[in-house]
């Protein structure tokens, strides 16, 4: 009998232990649940502590109306490292703002353009901050990028035309802010580590732009026709900027060269007019091509002893630029006799135009790109014994070229220049409005026509293989026949030529003497014509590497159905294209190959969104241009 009780008195005690358990169970549940006791007490406090930081921000303002009746609160900006009123930055930050709420609070609060936004943590907190009329910040930022699309671009203030970023934004996305109307001031905090391509290009009423103290890149064509800014500060942090930067900022006379940058990279500076003197500072390292291309203004350029390299076509048609001063320390470079040149005289970098007749030293070996190529005024030019290598374009104001006759490398004739044996065809420089290219020639050199308006006709030589970049580019050529041994065509080197090719070419073919294609036709190799409208064959699956290269009077095409890829840069600086509509069986995009498009406010392809990757391609609008059907 005893046992018996012990028995039961065992089992009681399980059973009370798992009913205690239970009861634990529940309890926790109901303390820590969504809609339970915990839960709750969470949730009220806060949206006390989000509702009392509120408050206080609007005690803020009201103390601020009362000190200046034209306060103007839409003028505020408040945030980690800025506080500033009506473009204006002044002592503090959002922490005086808010100085006696909960700083874990007021770490994600922030003030843009007198409103007072909660950059909510999750959904739960973005959920209780509305329900309490607490604003939740509406801008697109996906890991850090502020996205292109047309929700940031309510970031900008129409009545100052400013835009501060987001204090929680790492980088600003590729073309996040371009051609935005009305755009006159930017603060860039240092929590922004990246600036993307095109993030406030073609923005021509810009004037002011502040890059604080922590950013590190600028991508791109970033700043790219923003014709109205004078002049920018760069912070130090900065060491990489990106090509054709600040490129057509035409009424830029002032920028800084920060500290951590150590090279100025192509076109960075190009076509900004308003510069006329570079003072460039110690630690840059290397200069660009097309580095300050077209500064028509420049008269004077300071280069530092850091400075080991040296594009020449970074001076590209400057023509007022007649002093290149050279630090004594810089064990590179020299400048005497108006050419800058390597110190031991071998290598020729850029000629000052100012003489009618252009003799090459006897020390130099190799003319380097651009030495030659925008050389403002009619010349001759003679070309010495020594020069094994030239790898300059020609300005078309050298009117004639003489090669001394123990030269090994070199020779012309009737002021034309070709390599030794005459294989090859460098520069064309004669006035006669036709011509017959002699047979030995296989190879047109890039630029060897350019710009020769005077030239109508030419035979091309029966032998030719080779037609280099840009070969015929200005030139007033109407009709070329190719024979059938060219095997190598740039896409570049036909303007509004009509084409005839061989049938026994085994490489080309073309139908309407304007699409060169691969012989099989499945490809666009080049376009010779500027056209309007293209009528691309159906036989064609891949628009090749820059086929549409500088096609200005194309406004919009609609790509057949056929087209499979879009190769790298395939419509590189169609400046006026508008509109591409791409079909469903596109399979492949390249990441540039929208690149340069500067008026592309439209891509339609009829994919699901993200289907092809590498979204927006280059394209200068970002993803703002992207439009998915499906």
């Amino acid at each position: 009998m005893q046992n018996k009780v012990k028995g039961i008195t065992l089992i009681s005690l399980v059973i009370t232990i798992i009913v205690l358990l239970i009861l634990a169970g529940v309890t926790i549940a109901t303390l820590t649940g969504d809609n339970w006791i915990i839960g709750k007490a969470g949730e009220a406090k806060f949206k006390t502590e989000l509702a009392a930081v509120a408050e206080e921000y609007d005690l803020y303002v009201i103390e601020r109306t009362s000190k200046d009746r034209n306060f103007e609160e839409g003028a505020l900006y408040a945030g980690k490292n800025a506080l500033i009123y009506d473009s204006v930055q002044e002592e503090g930050n959002i922490y005086t703002v808010l100085k006696n709420s909960d700083k874990k609070y007021v770490d994600n609060f922030e003030v843009i353009r007198g409103e007072l936004f909660y950059f909510a943590q999750n959904e739960q907190e973005k959920k209780w901050a509305q329900e309490i009329g607490i604003k939740v910040s509406p801008y697109i930022i996906i890991d850090g990028e502020l996205m292109s699309s047309e929700k940031n671009l309510d970031l900008m203030d129409e009545v100052t035309g400013t835009i501060v970023i987001p204090q929680n934004v790492t980088k600003i996305g590729n073309g996040a802010f371009r051609d935005v109307t009305g755009l006159r001031s930017i603060v860039i905090p240092g929590t922004v580590k990246e600036i993307g391509e095109y993030a406030f290009s073609g923005n021509p009423t810009l004037e002011n732009v502040v890059i604080e103290e922590g950013v590190e890149k600028i991508g791109a064509f970033a700043f790219q026709a923003c014709t109205a800014l004078k002049s920018i500060k760069i912070a130090d942090s900065v060491s990489e900027i990106g090509s054709t930067c600040f490129g057509n900022c035409t009424a830029l006379a002032e920028i800084n060269f920060p500290k951590a940058l150590k090279t100025i990279p192509y076109r960075m500076l190009s076509n900004c007019t308003s510069l006329t003197e570079i003072e460039i500072p110690e630690g840059i390292e290397r200069i660009d091509t097309f580095a300050f291309e077209v500064c028509s203004n420049l008269t004077r350029v300071k280069i530092p002893s850091t400075v080991t390299s040296i594009s020449g076509s970074a001076f590209q048609f400057t023509g007022k630029l007649t002093n290149i001063e050279i630090s004594e320390a810089n064990n590179t470079y020299t400048f005497s006799n108006s050419s800058l040149m390597s110190k031991d005289g071998k290598k020729l970098y850029y000629v000052i135009s100012n003489t009618a007749e252009i003799n090459i030293p006897e020390t130099v070996e190799s003319i380097e790109y651009g030495a030659l190529s925008s050389y403002s005024q009619k010349a001759m030019l003679n070309i010495s014994k020594n020069v094994k290598t030239i790898n300059t374009i020609f300005s078309s104001n050298i009117t004639e070229i003489n090669v001394v006759n123990d030269n090994l490398y070199f020779k012309s004739d009737n002021g034309n220049l070709y390599n030794k044996d005459m294989t090859m065809l460098i520069k064309y420089t004669q006035s006669q409005d036709s011509f017959v290219m002699p047979d030995t020639v296989t190879t047109i050199r890039a630029y060897a026509f350019a710009y020769r308006a005077n030239i109508f006709q030419i035979k091309l030589s029966a032998n030719l293989e080779r037609i280099e970049s840009f070969a015929f580019a200005g030139a007033r050529i109407t009709q070329l026949y190719l024979g059938e041994k060219v095997n190598y065509l740039s896409t570049s080197s036909f303007e509004n030529v009509n084409v005839t090719i061989s049938e026994d070419n085994p490489n080309f073919k073309t139908e309407d003497g304007t699409i060169i294609l691969s012989k099989d036709g499945k490809k666009i190799v080049a376009i010779s014509k500027n056209l309007t409208t293209y009528d691309i064959p159906s036989s064609v699956e891949t628009i090749g590497s820059m086929a549409f290269y500088s096609k200005t009077n194309l406004k919009e095409i609609t790509l057949p159905k056929n087209i499979k890829n879009i190769e790298n840069s395939a419509f590189d600086y169609s400046i006026n294209l508008q509109k591409v509509t791409i079909q469903s069986n596109i399979e492949n995009i390249a990441a540039n190959a929208f690149s340069r498009c500067n008026s592309l406010k439209e891509i339609i392809i009829d994919k699901k969104e993200g289907e092809i990757s590498g979204a927006p391609w280059g394209c200068p609008y970002g993803l703002r241009a992207v439009f998915w059907k499906k």
